[in-house]
């Protein structure tokens, strides 16, 4: 039971990591597609962010990955691009000591990319 429970989970928060990654991608007129299994690789994460930012015509540097993975803030570091950590229930207790920021959420409506910017590393 509870590794059937453990499955769905990870399928919602699969399910919603694509739902927000299609929703940027439509406010930047892009395309994504992300792989959500384990087995992502770090070769994958980082071809993703280098083809995103020059997509999206804007240097890596300048550019700020929102992670809520390993792999994710791995590929950022490994790039040079900027990243924050928005926990979720699977990464609660995670550490991201290379992450520019660590975030239990989005900060609510007063979250500025000033503050963001402001954030000192966790």
């Amino acid at each position: 039971m509870d590794e059937q429970l453990a499955k769905e989970a990870i399928k919602a928060v699969s399910a919603e990591k694509q739902r927000i990654a299609e929703e940027v991608a439509s406010l930047l007129k892009l395309n994504v597609e992300i792989d959500t299994t384990p087995s992502e690789s770090l070769e994958k994460v980082i071809a993703t962010l280098r083809a995103g930012a020059e997509n999206a015509g804007v240097p890596v540097c300048d550019c700020v990955l929102i992670a809520g993975s390993q792999s994710g803030v791995a590929g950022a570091e490994r790039v040079g691009m900027p990243c924050v950590v928005l926990r979720s229930s699977l990464t609660a207790r995670a550490e991201f000591p290379s992450a520019n920021a660590t975030m239990d959420g989005f900060g609510g409506a007063d979250l500025t990319i000033t503050k963001l910017r402001n954030k000192r590393r966790s």
